[in-house]
């Protein structure tokens, strides 16, 4: 039997993966227990608290490595392209698999709320919904500066330290150090209709500091809280919506301006579909100075066009409805009815 497995190491592997997926998805239990929280923690703190300190984006080291190896294996086959073939198959399985292992599996744990199919949120819901975030707008507006809405310098380390807090209230395991880095590199990702990205083989989340700081520590927080496990795109914007409202310390006023700002900001687009004269009044009961930051961030969205328009939505839609998220793209739509049922079940 030994001889065999390491005979047919990667068909092994993959038994064993797709065993693991079977029993995972049959017991979402077993799958908290043994996957979430210790084999996802030991993976954590294993890599952020060793790869994790390098000083740069790992996803360029591993795609730097990743090319080597291709270059290196096509060379080494130039002769027979059938073996070249093979070994570039080879590569895609060993990255599903590290995918899986790495955070894929995540998907077949408990999410961290239970969200009905069928949204209660009427018409009118979202308008007073809207309002709300408008008015807490209006006043954390007054107490932050003009230039910050643009850049602002606040640290990676207090994102992270608002996301963790929140997620250890929930009784969720943040072991380990997520990061997520905004650099200029990937403004990349912006053309080609990503704002931001979690890499589970690269452990770290990426976006662009082309963004306006006031989206980029949103964008920060929603990668941060799926280094941490959140799978579901609404629930990842509701647990940074949720970090960034509820922190206390340096920077407070930032972040809770930052997360009401894309709460009104995802109103909006909601009533857009749904109500245009409420989502015109909603505009109009609206402090003027926050209405400019959404201008600017509309601004900046349109100053990087997209190489192909839609393409990175229909990506995204079809990756997530791989993983089981059915409603896709749509799931982002989950966001606004999150909040709302959390803050009624405050009442």
């Amino acid at each position: 039997m030994k001889e065999w497995i390491i005979k047919h190491k990667h068909l092994s592997a993959f038994l064993f993966t797709a065993t693991a997926a079977l029993l995972f998805f049959l017991f979402p239990a077993i799958a908290d227990m043994v996957y979430r929280r210790f084999l996802f923690q030991a993976f954590r703190i294993g890599w952020d608290y060793t790869i994790g300190f390098l000083p740069y984006p790992k996803i360029i080291v591993l795609l730097f490595a990743l090319l080597l190896l291709i270059a290196r294996t096509l060379w080494k086959n130039r002769r027979d392209w059938k073996k070249s073939g093979n070994s570039l198959l080879k590569f895609l399985h060993i990255l599903l698999l590290l995918f899986f292992w790495m955070w894929g599996f995540n998907y077949l744990c408990p999410a961290l709320l239970n969200q009905p199919e069928n949204p209660a949120m009427k018409e009118n819901d979202y308008y007073s919904a809207g309002l709300s975030a408008a008015d807490q707008c209006g006043v954390l507006r007054k107490k932050i500066a003009h230039h910050e809405i643009k850049d602002n310098p606040l640290q990676e380390n207090v994102i992270r330290q608002a996301v963790e807090s929140f997620l250890s209230s929930r009784n969720w395991p943040v072991l380990g150090r997520v990061r997520c880095r905004a650099d200029h590199p990937f403004l990349l990702m912006r053309r080609v209709g990503i704002s931001g990205i979690y890499i589970p083989m690269a452990g770290e989340g990426y976006t662009s500091s082309t963004f306006l700081s006031v989206s980029k520590v949103f964008i920060m927080a929603h990668e941060m809280a799926h280094g941490y496990g959140i799978t579901g795109e609404g629930e990842a914007d509701f647990v940074a919506y949720m970090a960034l409202k509820s922190y206390q310390g340096e920077g407070e006023n930032y972040l809770h301006f930052a997360a009401e700002l894309e709460l009104l900001r995802s109103v909006r687009s909601n009533l857009w579909h749904i109500n245009q004269s409420l989502r015109e009044m909603l505009i109009e009961a609206t402090d003027s100075t926050v209405n400019t930051d959404i201008n600017s961030i509309k601004t900046n969205q349109f100053s990087y066009k997209e190489f192909f328009p839609g393409a990175g939505e229909k990506v995204n839609d079809t990756y997530l409805k791989a993983m089981g998220v059915n409603d896709g793209i749509k799931n982002y739509d989950r966001f606004v009815e999150m909040v709302w049922r959390e803050r009624n079940s405050l009442r």
